[in-house]
């Protein structure tokens, strides 16, 4: 199934948000924009991964998720599951718009 690809500057955006709303640190930029290009289009190739069924949006949205929260903790000192539900819940929303469209399935 081909879907419309995800911006990488506004995925980006999304990640830098992570950094800062959840993480409190500034943005590992060029960790960020790695990580993002490793997941989506580079060795993981998660997104030709979903295209051809083999991964769901959430399992996508959720190794996105570790690799970028990977780069944050190592500066702050906190990892995903230290954020409360209800952040984590707003986070993966933030980032699922700007992968989907809408929430992940």
């Amino acid at each position: 199934m081909s879907r419309p690809v995800p911006n990488p500057a506004r995925i980006l955006d999304c990640a830098r948000r992570l950094a800062r709303e959840l993480h409190g640190i500034e943005p590992p930029e060029l960790e960020l924009s790695e990580r993002l290009e490793y997941v989506l289009w580079g060795r993981k190739q998660a997104w030709s991964f979903l295209e051809d069924g083999i991964i769901t949006e959430v399992e996508l949205r959720n190794l996105l998720i570790d690799h970028l929260d990977y780069e944050c903790a190592h500066v702050s000192g906190q990892a995903w599951n230290d954020f409360a539900e209800d952040r984590r819940r707003w986070f993966m929303a933030v980032i699922d718009q700007e992968l989907f469209g809408r929430p992940a399935l």
